[in-house]
């Protein structure tokens, strides 16, 4: 909601910089995800360190160890006052201050001993378990049961200047991507028949100069990307030459280029004319296989189902390259009537 009656959101201010990073959704994500970290090491105070700052939303500390002299010596987030203090307490009671809209808690407990009084304990609605600095027994304990509750699971060990990172999971699904930049899907390299014959239908020779002024810039592309055809055996442009070519072919098609907005758009957008819309081939490999072996449990994630919608829509509607069309269109320079 936006506007000048609108209330303000209160996270657009303190978060504005990981906003604009992985967007509204992402940030929604990150402040209702629950982790569970296991071993109050170094490591994983560095981590929950990124991770309260950006604004989770719970996470849970499992260490029965207490605060000695040799923890001062490489964790930031404990202190002189916290030697013999639980050391997950005293570092969730650090890492809370840093953000208070995050919730944390600390479990006294050695996590090998957790796990074996209360096996399903990695079953219980955790988005994330992070596992730091632990032996190889109880490592393959909580990989097994994190596999079975179908729970991702970071393992990290730093030695000095050394460390490594594994991940273990059974699928990783992005249903939501922020892109770099906003891409408009106009087909014009491969046109629909009612958008070719909408685009044919402007006798451009004919109009007077306050309609010529006015034809949208989809029309100019789509009639000078049809003459380059005409001349080049009815190849698009390919080399950074030939483009350039094509662009200053669409400028020398204005009457008065200087006052003629909607020329200058289509010089500026000319790549929209041999652009390929087509999925890529990652894209298109995921869908078919989701089309042959469709998702048939009840249990199948969300993602599973529009991955195989998506290979029968470019099997059967997208003449098996094509994706469904986004629908925004960029501003033009234009009349109505001019606008299908």
């Amino acid at each position: 909601m936006s506007g000048p009656g609108a209330p303000a959101d209160p996270n657009a201010a303190r978060y504005d910089r990981q906003l604009r990073l992985w967007g509204a959704n992402g940030q929604r994500a990150l402040m209702e995800a629950r982790v569970l970290v296991l071993g109050a090491s170094a490591t994983a105070a560095e981590t929950l360190k990124n991770l309260v700052l950006p604004g989770i939303g719970h996470f849970t500390i499992v260490d029965g160890a207490t605060v000695t002299r040799r923890d001062l010596g490489n964790n930031f987030f404990l202190i002189e006052e916290h030697v013999g203090q639980p050391r997950a307490a005293a570092m969730t009671q650090m890492l809370l201050e840093m953000n208070d809209d995050v919730r944390g808690e600390a479990k006294v407990v050695d996590p090998a001993q957790l796990l074996a009084a209360e096996p399903d304990f990695l079953s219980r609605g955790w988005d994330l378990v992070v596992a730091t600095q632990m032996d190889g027994t109880t490592l393959a304990s909580v990989a097994a049961k994190a596999w079975d509750a179908e729970v991702p699971l970071m393992i990290l060990r730093s030695i000095g200047l050394l460390g490594y990172l594994r991940l273990q999971l059974r699928r990783h699904e992005v249903v939501e991507a922020k892109p770099d930049a906003k891409h408009w899907d106009l087909r014009l390299a491969d046109k629909w028949p009612e958008l070719d014959e909408f685009c044919r239908s402007f006798d451009m020779g004919g109009l007077d100069d306050r309609a010529h002024r006015h034809v949208p810039f989809v029309v100019i592309l789509s009639q000078r990307m049809e003459a380059w055809r005409a001349a080049h055996g009815g190849r698009a442009p390919k080399s950074m030459a030939e483009k350039n070519d094509f662009k200053a072919s669409v400028k020398a098609a204005s009457r008065y280029f200087a006052d003629e907005l909607n020329f200058q758009e289509a010089v500026s957008n000319s790549y929209m004319a041999y652009a390929d819309s087509a999925v890529g081939y990652e894209v298109a490999e995921m869908a078919a296989g989701a089309r042959k072996n469709p998702p048939t449990n009840a249990d199948a994630s969300n993602f599973s189902f529009l991955v195989a919608a998506l290979g029968d829509f470019i099997e059967n509607e997208g003449n098996g390259k094509y994706g469904p069309l986004a629908g925004p269109l960029p501003d033009m320079t234009s009349v109505r009537s001019s606008v299908l």
